[in-house]
């Protein structure tokens, strides 16, 4: 925490830093977009440059929410079904999120309506980071406590038949 902290801080800064320098460009250059900034600054050769680089960031940050609401949703599936994680396919836990949540989302007009969800989201980002503070502080988190979980969750894997690990790891894995 020590660490993360200032970092986050020192990254915070540096990201409203540079959404002020291309505010300043835009404003110079008289320009309502930042592709047009860049275009007027660097000329149309580069132009591309600003929305590959944009492309590109949210290519991987798609993939990072992907990865997620896979391993997610495989381990909740396998924890309230009571079924080894390598079990459920990550493949159809995605395919069938992207069919039953997003694609309804991305077929809305607006997105306006979710706007109470963000709120929601917010909320729940707190009180997990909450609980991690609390768990921190009562010493859950504590090195040798990490060495019991680690084998708490190795007998639990072994318990439900998928051998040292085989069980997938994740929620499928935790001890009752």
């Amino acid at each position: 925490i020590a660490l993360a902290v200032p970092l986050l801080l020192l990254f915070g800064a540096l990201n409203a830093w540079g959404f002020l320098l291309i505010g300043r460009v835009c404003v110079e250059t008289e320009q309502p977009s930042y592709v047009g900034a860049w275009t007027s600054t660097l000329g149309p050769r580069l132009a591309a440059l600003p929305a590959v680089a944009s492309l590109l960031l949210c290519s991987t940050a798609a993939i990072a929410c992907a990865t997620v609401i896979a391993d997610t949703g495989t381990d909740l599936l396998a924890a309230l079904f009571a079924l080894p994680a390598a079990d459920v396919s990550r493949t159809a836990v995605l395919f069938g999120c992207a069919a039953s949540v997003l694609t309804p989302l991305c077929l809305l007009p607006s997105l306006a309506p979710l706007g109470t969800a963000s709120y929601f989201g917010v909320a729940g980002v707190l009180v997990t980071a909450l609980c991690m503070i609390a768990r921190l502080a009562d010493g859950t988190y504590d090195a040798t406590d990490a060495a019991a979980l680690a084998d708490a969750g190795a007998a639990a894997a072994e318990a439900a038949g998928g051998g040292a690990g085989g069980g997938g790891g994740g929620l499928g894995s935790l001890p009752s």
